[in-house]
């Protein structure tokens, strides 16, 4: 009797800790798919900041050509 009784509490044991395991798996994964999505945007946003920057300064150099080319 105490031996199925070890058994089956071990067999408990393996079956709810693979669940725990396959849980923090999808979790981890989850975790760092969103990580590298939040990566991705930022830099996307890093982008869109370096072009806003040059075409300003684009537009600003062709105000100083039109001035300079005037006088």
């Amino acid at each position: 009797m105490i031996l199925f009784k070890l058994t089956r509490t071990s067999k408990g044991f393996f079956k709810k800790s693979g669940w725990l395991l396959a849980e923090l798996l999808c979790v981890f994964i989850g975790m760092y798919g969103a990580f590298i999505l939040e990566r991705n945007h930022e830099k996307n946003l890093d982008d869109l900041r370096s072009r806003q920057i040059l075409e300003a300064l684009i537009d600003e150099f062709a105000g100083y050509e039109e001035e300079i080319s005037s006088f």
